[in-house]
């Protein structure tokens, strides 16, 4: 609701500023006009200054004449308005789904309209449906990912290095990289624990096929992906805790 308050102290001051107005004399008379016949200067309406003034209103000057309520027939349609109650501000109505306009609506979502709504997310790792994915490897699924071939004996073309392993959650992960010199091929990894291979625990393999940095290029004398992340998980690592790590990289 318009305060009137701030209005009567701004005559009230306006009058006090007034050449000739005798002390005591009444709001009734500045509203006429001034005693002596001068007119009244009136404040010009200015949205902002806290006065809701001549055509300022909760519409044109909310930030004055407060926010209001919403006004049907002022072509926004707000509030509590709906096109049952206020059909001139809510007709429009919203666009049909349309498969290919850039707009996810209605029933459209990542997998019957991947245009509109993104991509639909990779699925989760599920041994036995022919993907090798996720966390899955030769260890953990062989019918996905295959068994893990046998080494024979050490291949002076074969070279790389384990750099770290990192806290992962409630797991580790073994991170390095691994490649056959001069082959921008990716080659696989095996990790085995406890003793070298034919002596240790054999525990997982994948492909080392992570990005990695041009020093790793250099090294494998050839550019590629030469990268691993291998995942330990909790019951893995309680199993060989203590146990040295060791990574084998597969030739060609």
């Amino acid at each position: 609701m318009k305060s009137t308050l701030p209005l009567l102290a701004l005559v009230a001051s306006l009058m006090a500023c007034q050449p000739g107005t005798e002390p005591g004399t009444s709001l009734d008379t500045i509203d006429g006009g001034n005693p002596d016949g001068s007119p009244d200067t009136m404040a010009t309406p200015s949205c902002g200054d806290g006065l809701c003034l001549g055509e300022e209103s909760t519409l044109t000057c909310p930030a004055d004449c407060g926010a209001g309520q919403p006004i049907c027939g002022n072509g926004v349609c707000d509030g509590n308005e709906t096109a049952q109650n206020c059909a001139t501000d809510c007709t429009s109505t919203p666009p049909s789904p349309n498969c290919g306009d850039g707009l996810c609506l209605g029933d459209e979502n990542n997998a019957n309209c991947p245009q509109d709504c993104g991509e639909p997310p990779p699925p989760a790792p599920k041994c036995g449906d022919g993907i090798c994915n996720g966390t899955e490897d030769t260890a953990n699924c062989a019918e996905d990912c295959g068994n893990a071939p046998p080494i024979t004996g050490p291949n002076a073309n074969i070279t790389g290095w384990i750099d770290s392993v990192t806290n992962e959650g409630n797991g580790l992960t073994i991170n390095g990289w691994t490649c056959h010199l001069g082959q921008s091929a990716s080659i696989e990894v095996q990790i085995y624990v406890g003793g070298p291979v034919n002596e240790g625990v054999f525990v997982k393999a994948t492909t080392a096929n992570a990005e990695n940095e041009q020093a790793v290029n250099d090294a494998c004398q050839a550019a590629g992906s030469h990268r691993y992340h291998i995942p330990l998980s909790p019951e893995e690592i309680t199993k060989h805790a203590g146990k040295l790590i060791h990574a084998y990289g597969v030739s060609l």
